[in-house]
């Protein structure tokens, strides 16, 4: 399966009964990916992703896929192969893992990832046995094309924004193919906005962080219009299938490996998972696909904007 148990911050914000209840019921439905941040849910994601999870970790961690990130924090960025290595550690101890199955330097420039000594660091923890693979998640789309050529040693994983209304990453897929650079998808459904509009997402879940981020910021203000105009177009077309479509979208594309997602409720879970085993049709995610494309796509700002 696809589908990875995305944690976030709001997974910190949870009780040890209602982490530990959310995590095996994922695993009894067939998700062993998890995926989370060492600075997550102010420093607290990772521990308690790592406490709930003990007992399947000594029983069988090799059934386990476990995926963090280090870099980028409130403010703050840091990729010294040091403080890089030190995250490492950070992570397997937090959650007494062993290893990192995956692991991404989290937002950094091509510059930071070219830091002296940062990428041979990285292989050396992966010869230690630490991290398995290693590689970069980005928002930046020039960052992207030139991860893809394959140029940086030992980078074998990319984590991407790609859904509905971001489809100018394709550019990339031929090239990561080609340098057998893995394929993750974040963000399929652009923070929820393809699904319902925040103010819905508010009034159901009573979440001001989630409303206040539309409000405040930019990257996630710029969802709002054309995840609106996706919205209007799937629900008069397609009602019963429009809020299945934008995940269906991305687990149709080949070329991606694995889904991080939120799955911070029983209905979450059971939702993903009965749409990843029962998709929309190849026919009408193209066709929709097709249709935003062509009118509501969004843009690296350096590149040329939004349309919508």
């Amino acid at each position: 399966m696809k589908l990875e148990f995305g944690t976030g911050s709001a997974f910190a914000k949870l009780s040890e009964k209602q982490a530990y209840f959310l995590v095996n019921y994922a695993l009894d439905l067939g998700i062993n990916r998890f995926d989370t941040g060492v600075n997550y849910g102010n420093w607290k994601t990772q521990p308690l992703l790592g406490l709930v999870l003990k007992e399947h970790i000594k029983k069988n961690r090799e059934k386990l896929i476990i995926t963090s990130k280090a870099g980028t924090g409130n403010g703050y960025k840091n990729f010294t192969p040091d403080y890089i290595e030190h995250m490492v550690n950070k992570s397997i101890d937090d959650m007494q893992c062993k290893y990192l199955d995956k692991f991404y330097l989290h937002g950094p420039s091509l510059g930071e990832i070219e830091t002296k000594g940062l990428l041979k660091k990285l292989i050396s923890l992966v010869r230690e046995g630490k991290i398995k693979r290693f590689g970069v998640n980005t928002h930046n789309l020039f960052s992207m094309k030139k991860i893809s050529t394959g140029i940086y040693d030992g980078i074998s994983l990319i984590l991407i924004d790609y859904n509905l209304l971001q489809q100018d990453r394709g550019g990339i897929f031929y090239n990561c193919k080609k340098n057998n650079i893995e394929i993750s998808c974040g963000n399929s459904l652009c923070q929820g906005t393809l699904i319902q509009s925040p103010l819905e997402s508010f009034f159901r879940n009573r979440n001001f962080f989630y409303l206040l981020r539309f409000i405040l910021k930019k990257s996630s203000k710029r969802y709002l219009l054309p995840a609106k105009n996706y919205r209007k177009f799937a629900k008069t077309n397609f009602p019963k299938e429009y809020k299945n479509i934008p995940l269906s979208f991305v687990l149709r594309n080949s070329s991606i490996k694995t889904i991080p997602i939120g799955m911070l409720s029983k209905s979450s879970i059971e939702k993903n998972i009965n749409i990843a085993k029962s998709m929309t049709s190849k026919e009408l995610t193209t066709k929709v696909g097709e249709w935003c494309l062509l009118n509501c796509q969004i843009f690296d700002e350096f590149l040329i904007g939004s349309l919508c």
